[in-house]
């Protein structure tokens, strides 16, 4: 890729007019040797391309704006197939007219063992089978950036092979992907993108409005991918996972990311099966499901699925179960994260794990979900032990267990969280029902708007000590309880939060005033406070006290906090996602 000693790079012009070195691009790029410039003049070229491995750069003069490359409709439009490198530049196109529903890949650009650099282009109305707007098989080290990919479809062979990735499909492939936007692209598995058994660096993507039976924004199967800074809205998928799907052992973390206003009957917002992903600083907001997971479902079916959550905000999510997320057989590790107005018009407001593994959540806050049966925050069913620890339950709905509903041969244990001004038609903020276990300890459940503090149902395991479970208005015990008032440490006091009331969240403080009944007493056996005393009840008592006052943000950079901010009776009306106070989410 070096020049020989004495040669400089030429640039060679291309002009339709007749004015400039060549009429056409193609006969530039037979005529240019390694490191020549192709220079090409605004208008309509039309013709198909190749690299022929020469590590040149083509570009245009004014950009994809007046600069128009459309395909003669016999195959990709432009090709790399000749181990190029990313020497080999294509920048400043409109490109257009691809078509690979006979035997090619790729019809907007077909990248196969070679790596280039494709910068500052518009791929939109290719068809093909594979990757309609871009493919890379094989690829090395490709690079994709400032690219619009949109309109591009992708659709089965008559052998019902193919439909995968319509905007990009990458293949056993290196790339890095940044800045690009996918838009209105449809295929069966991946309408924005999908990558198969590759390693992909993406960041600053917006991937909107594409469609496709699975993944109906971006698709992974298997490989490695970190995406950052991106926005992923309103996809939609026939079957699930309406903005991402993560499957096939996939490696993956998505870091400071907005989920917002994807659908599908499954995993709305994201799936992620048989996959482990990371998520840090990622904000589902809006997405809404007709059944199962809206912001997130995880599900593992023939393969591990323990996904991380950290620092996540699951705001005014929808389902009929699980409204910001459903774990089946898998499992999720949740930590100082924020779930907020999801609704589930069935079990589930926040979260419902059914057969999941063990599952945890720390330094997290519950506030303002529903669900129109049981478990307004988490509902559990079937095996576990699941544990919520040091976490805050505030203004959640349901039938039963408004706060913490466990059945069907559940077992949950709670430690040193609050729960605070829940509403339950019947039952309880936690509620534990027959065949079910119940383990709650160093906590406070107090001034329920409906329904008792703790419920159990005949035939049930609970073991309930050490609490702070006050209801003045009403009955601290429902079900099959009797009043533990006095049991095994448990006491029946105001726990003299330092400020809250039933109408508001964030500008409530549940902190314990220092003549509060609460302070040092936990149980003699649970873990001290930071300062070696015995532990305050509630969440900010015990070993992780002193973390809420460290803990960033839940959500991706700029998002609010969840909640209703304002102490008002509206939930998340403060919390839009552009900084232009607009109505168009991640404009910004």
């Amino acid at each position: 890729m070096l020049l020989p000693a004495g040669v400089e790079a030429a640039t060679i012009t291309v002009d339709d007019n007749g004015t400039a070195d060549h009429a056409t691009i193609g006969a530039a790029i037979d005529a240019a040797s390694p490191g020549d410039v192709v220079e090409v003049a605004p208008g309509t070229y039309t013709e198909d391309l190749d690299f022929d491995g020469k590590a040149i750069t083509v570009r245009s003069t004014n950009g994809p704006g007046s600069t128009y490359l459309v395909g003669t409709g016999s195959g990709p439009v432009v090709r790399f197939t000749s181990l190029e490198s990313n020497n080999a530049v294509l920048q400043g196109f409109d490109i257009t007219g691809g078509d690979t529903l006979g035997v090619y890949l790729g019809a907007g650009i077909h990248v196969s063992s070679a790596g280039p650099t494709l910068r500052d282009l518009v791929i939109h109305g290719n068809v093909g089978h594979f990757g309609a707007g871009v493919f890379l098989g094989n690829a090395v080290d490709a690079v994709l950036e400032d690219l619009v990919i949109r309109n591009n479809e992708v659709s089965p062979d008559g052998e019902g092979e193919g439909g995968f990735g319509g905007g990009l499909y990458a293949f056993s492939s290196t790339a890095t992907v940044s800045d690009c936007l996918f838009q209105s692209n449809d295929a069966g598995r991946g309408g924005g993108m999908m990558f198969a058994d590759s390693t992909v660096d993406a960041s600053g993507l917006t991937v909107k409005e594409n469609t496709a039976e699975r993944g109906g924004g971006l698709s992974v199967l298997g490989g490695t991918m970190s995406l950052s800074s991106s926005v992923i809205e309103s996809n939609t998928a026939a079957v699930n996972g309406g903005g991402l799907w993560f499957s096939t052992g996939a490696v993956a973390q998505v870091e400071e990311t907005l989920v917002v206003a994807n659908a599908a009957p499954t995993g709305a917002g994201a799936r992620m099966t048989n996959s482990s992903p990371t998520l840090l600083h990622v904000t589902f907001l809006g997405n809404t499901a007709t059944g199962n997971g809206g912001g997130l479902f995880v599900d593992a079916i023939d393969d591990d699925a323990d996904v991380t959550v950290t620092s996540c905000l699951f705001d005014s999510n929808e389902a009929d179960v699980g409204g910001a997320m459903l774990v089946s057989l898998g499992s999720v590790t949740v930590w100082g994260s924020r779930f907020t107005a999801n609704t589930a018009g069935s079990l589930g407001g926040a979260v419902y794990l059914s057969e999941a593994a063990p599952s945890t959540f720390v330094l997290s806050t519950f506030d303002a979900n529903e669900a129109t049966s049981d478990g307004g925050g988490i509902r559990v069913q079937d095996t576990g032990p699941h544990t919520v620890e040091s976490s805050i339950f505030m203004g959640n709905e349901g039938s039963n267990g408004a706060g913490i509903h466990v059945g069907f041969s559940g077992q949950a244990t709670v430690r040193q969280s609050t729960f605070v001004g829940h509403a339950a038609s019947n039952g309880g903020a936690l509620r534990v029902t027959s065949d079910s276990s119940l383990t709650v300890v160093d906590s406070i459940v107090a001034f329920p708007v409906a329904g008792s503090g703790m419920s159990a149902g005949s035939g049930s395991t609970w073991d309930f000590t050490y609490n702070d479970v006050h209801d003045p208005a009403g009955v601290s015990y429902s079900g099959a309880l009797p009043d533990l008032t006095g049991f095994e440490g448990n006491i029946d006091d105001d726990p003299l939060f330092r400020a809250w009331t039933d109408n508001g969240v964030l500008d409530d403080d549940l902190r314990l005033q220092g003549n509060s009944p609460c302070i040092d007493a936990g149980a003699p056996s649970s873990p001290t406070d930071p300062d070696g005393s015995p532990n305050d009840l509630g969440a900010y008592g015990g070993p992780n006290r002193d973390e809420w006052s460290s803990l960033p943000n839940p959500g991706h950079e700029g998002a609010g906090t969840g909640g209703d901010d304002d102490d008002d009776t509206t939930p998340s009306d403060d919390d839009d996602v552009s900084d232009d106070d607009d109505s168009t989410f991640g404009d910004d």
